[in-house]
């Protein structure tokens, strides 16, 4: 289970096209635990949004965020990880997947996916939670 949490202090990330005016919050922590990974160490785990932009579609608004994550296990470890996200404005329903990119520690090399699954956004918090099914690919050291 993740969840990101938005930092509504933080600067706002404008999406395209700007005539529309819709912004989301540039960044924010991470909360959550992977299997191999553990618990993530929320205050060392950190999302920042670099692009957003809005699409009508015939069922509503969508806007896709991308950010960049690093999250940080308890025994220190951390993940590096790029996020692809859907967000359905008329239901609050998400989708999107992870791209885990590298590591540090034990996880040094590390690369896999996650898709999100049964993943929302709550409106008057702006925090989304989701599962993940995942693989994850570690490098073996000499």
């Amino acid at each position: 289970h993740v969840e990101a949490i938005p930092d509504f202090g933080a600067p706002l990330i404008g999406c395209v096209p700007v005539e529309y005016e819709i912004a989301l919050p540039g960044s924010g922590w991470v909360s959550g635990h992977k299997n191999i990974f553990g618990k993530f160490v929320q205050e060392e785990s950190f999302f920042e949004r670099d692009f957003c932009e809005l699409t009508l579609t015939a069922e509503g608004p969508v806007i896709y965020s991308h950010a960049n994550v690093e999250i940080t296990g308890s025994r220190g470890d951390k993940l590096f990880v790029e996020n692809h996200t859907w967000i359905y404005v008329t239901t609050g329903e998400i989708s999107g997947y992870n791209e885990i990119r590298d590591g540090t520690g034990r996880f040094e090399g590390a690369y896999g996916h996650a898709e999100m699954l049964n993943a929302t956004l709550d409106p008057e918090t702006g925090i989304a939670c989701w599962d993940e099914e995942d693989y994850l690919t570690l490098v073996i050291k000499e």
